[in-house]
């Protein structure tokens, strides 16, 4: 499902490039969950933030926080990925992400269509998780064995990484008749 937020935010009267406040956010994310009752298990929802210049803190945590929550829900099983973010937005999705970790001890992050601090996400992770986005990213579908090779670690500690990222909504989890691989969105 793709998502563009100029548009939507057009539909509800909302004056763009920039999205502000809390009631913004709140206005725009009524209005995507409605759509998100009509998704099929293992859907990534690309938000489209062309066209937008500043998402503020208030905005981030009203909408695109609460989408990532939702996503990790047990249904329908979703994936969201944001492209055509802002410098500025960025930036301000890190200060929420790091917020939300700092008071839930939770970490945070986002799929993005493009390289942000040596990434292919917006949020905190440590540096074994970066290393698998951005394999994946490269190889797209991968198996634990892929990873454990090029991470050199143990299998277990291996799936763990993987099924962690899964757990977050970044990466898929497909079972094969081979066996589980993972899927970069």
């Amino acid at each position: 499902m793709i998502i563009e937020v100029k548009k939507i935010a057009k539909e509800q009267k909302i004056k763009i490039p920039d999205l502000i406040t809390r009631p913004v956010g709140r206005a725009l994310y009524e209005r995507v969950r409605s759509n998100l009752q009509f998704l099929t298990d293992g859907e990534v929802v690309l938000l489209d933030f062309e066209g937008i210049m500043v998402m503020d803190t208030s905005f981030i945590d009203e909408f695109l926080v609460k989408i990532i929550l939702d996503s990790r829900k047990e249904s329908p099983d979703f994936f969201v990925k944001a492209i055509n973010l802002s410098e500025i937005s960025i930036m301000n999705i890190e200060s929420v992400f790091n917020s939300y970790y700092q008071n839930n001890n939770d970490v945070m992050a986002v799929i993005t269509d493009r390289l942000v601090n040596k990434s292919y996400y917006v949020g905190y992770l440590g540096d074994e998780d970066r290393d698998v986005i951005n394999y994946m990213n490269i190889n797209k579908i991968v198996r634990p064995e892929d990873i454990a090779s090029f991470l050199d670690l143990e299998m277990g500690e291996t799936v763990g990484i993987l099924d962690r990222l899964y757990k977050k909504r970044l990466i898929r989890k497909m079972q094969e008749s081979s066996g589980v691989s993972y899927q970069f969105l």
